[in-house]
Order: structure tokens, then C-alpha cells, then sequence
């Protein structure tokens, strides 16, 4: 189940994210990402099936950026 990620959570190695474009529904495709690296101010992630490796701040959760975490 997919859950909004608040900016007070951490995620961890090995999480699965997506990012939350509600205010874009004509755009459905759904890219997900992989969480590779953690850290106090930042975290990794890779796009499943890619090398480019992009850097999201936790300063950033809620403000500029809408995430959704994936929860088993």
C-alpha cells in the first residue's frame, strides 16, 4: 500500500518510493525508485532499470517534493 511520506520519516535501504504527482492526471505512468543510500540529510535512489542515481534531501519532503512510500 502506498503511503505519502511525511518529512519527519526516514526511509532506509531498500524501500520502495514513487513520487506523488496528483496535480498531473493526465500523466499515469507510474516510475518507481529504489532507496540505495540513507543518510541524516539525504537520501540515494535509483529508477528501477537505470544507473542514474538522484539525491533527495529530507528538507525538501512536504515542501517541494510529494513522495509515497511503499508499506507491506
Amino acid at each position: 500500500m502506498w503511503k505519502p511520506l511525511a518529512s519527519s520519516e526516514r526511509v532506509h535501504p531498500g524501500d520502495k518510493i514513487r513520487f506523488n504527482h496528483t496535480y498531473n492526471t493526465e500523466n499515469n505512468t507510474e516510475v518507481l525508485f529504489q532507496v540505495v543510500k540513507s543518510d541524516q540529510h539525504y537520501f540515494e535512489i535509483v529508477q528501477e532499470n537505470a544507473d542514474a542515481k538522484k539525491f533527495v534531501r529530507y528538507f525538501d519532503l512536504g515542501y517541494n517534493l510529494k513522495i509515497d512510500i511503499w508499506y507491506e
